[in-house]
């Protein structure tokens, strides 16, 4: 049966996990190799069976998850992350104790990785960014298929989710280039669960103070050009805001975000007032004009999506600082760039007015390759 299949490729999992710090990881990384496989496959019928069958071996899985992503274990919670992913997805709401026995490890694993980031070598810093976001990819399977899970296991993935959440705020504050891998996919994790919010709606006010400080931080280095790479984050979480609007439940969760009190030191007195001024501030000084675009489709949805009148108390909220959107513009220019923003009709027009408000085209600029 696929059942016994399971239990047949899952038992070397036990043995190896337990000698690989003597054997060099081979015979683990082989099992979890074969593992994974096996669960991409897995009959969806059969799902309760096989989430039974794989959870003896969950705390030996577990164990690896949260192995050091600068050491030579890596590679084993490298797989034990796709494991973990492919039983999320396979399993659904039958994996809560698969969840409930790896959440630890996880959040673990996230910490360590994220914090060696910015490690002085090339190579280490690599290494601890794929570790980050494989543990992202275990939360995008949770997002997408854990809307079945029992209380006590939809509670272990909130909290999880939450724990990343509020570590890479951080993290978005002046991030470079590995730092805006990680954002860019827990941004689009965030955006793949706008079905359903059941996991993610305790962490979406930690969402969008992340988006706040990516978008108004440039990215470390590179002077005076920017790749893409170096803003992945941060057009991911432009993405996001002009994704996640109501009537959609994320978007209806994003809106009361959206209206919350900004953190002191930010230049409004909500949220939405907070990244509207830092979209501003950003595309008038450092953001490259190839960006207006992506910030330009954001608020434009934003306006539609969150409603026009919304949309001009954040406006107005943002532009009432003297050095929004940079000093030395008058408060009869920034109502008449307003006015412009709120009654334009197409996008064209918006992106004009956006455009002109922000200080239009910025001189000797080009775009560089990430290559």
């Amino acid at each position: 049966s696929s059942a016994s299949t399971t239990s047949t490729a899952t038992s070397p999992v036990a043995a190896a996990a337990a000698s690989q710090r003597h054997a060099g990881g081979e015979a683990a990384l082989e099992a979890l190799g074969s593992l994974h496989a096996l669960l991409m496959a897995w009959p969806p019928a059969l799902a309760e069976e096989g989430a039974a069958a794989l959870t003896p071996h969950a705390e030996c899985i577990g164990v690896l998850l949260s192995a050091d992503p600068r050491l030579a274990e890596a590679r084993l919670a490298e797989a034990a992350c796709d494991v973990a992913a492919a039983a999320l997805k396979g399993f659904g709401g039958h994996a809560a104790p698969l969840l409930l026995a790896w959440a630890p490890g996880l959040a673990a694993r996230f910490d360590s990785s994220l914090a060696a980031a910015r490690a002085e070598t090339a190579p280490a810093a690599a290494s601890a960014t794929a570790a980050s976001r494989g543990v992202l990819r275990v939360g995008r399977a949770l997002v997408q298929h854990g809307a079945g899970l029992p209380a006590d296991a939809l509670e272990a993935g909130r909290a999880l989710l939450r724990h990343f959440a509020e570590r890479l705020i951080s993290a978005a504050s002046h991030a470079a280039e590995a730092e805006q891998a990680i954002l860019a996919d827990w941004f689009e994790l965030c955006g793949s669960g706008a079905g359903s919010c059941e996991l993610l709606a305790p962490c979406v006010g930690a969402v969008v103070e992340a988006g706040r400080c990516v978008i108004g931080s440039r990215p470390p280095g590179h002077e005076p050009l920017l790749a893409d790479d170096d803003v992945a984050g941060l057009r991911q979480a432009l993405v996001l805001l002009r994704l996640a609007v109501p009537p959609s439940p994320l978007g209806s969760l994003v809106h009361v975000a959206l209206s919350q009190p900004a953190p002191p030191s930010a230049a409004a007195s909500s949220q939405g007032g907070a990244i509207f001024a830092r979209v501003l501030v950003s595309l008038s000084t450092w953001m490259p004009s190839w960006l207006l675009g992506d910030a330009a489709s954001s608020l434009w949805a934003m306006r539609n999506g969150h409603g026009p009148a919304e949309f001009g108390r954040w406006l107005h909220e943002a532009l009432a600082h003297a050095d929004v959107p940079r000093p030395g513009l008058s408060a009869e220019a920034k109502m008449a760039f307003a006015k412009q923003l709120l009654d334009a009709t197409a996008w064209s027009a918006f992106k004009a007015a956006l455009k002109q408000l922000c200080g239009g085209k910025k001189r000797g600029e080009r775009r560089v390759s990430s290559d």
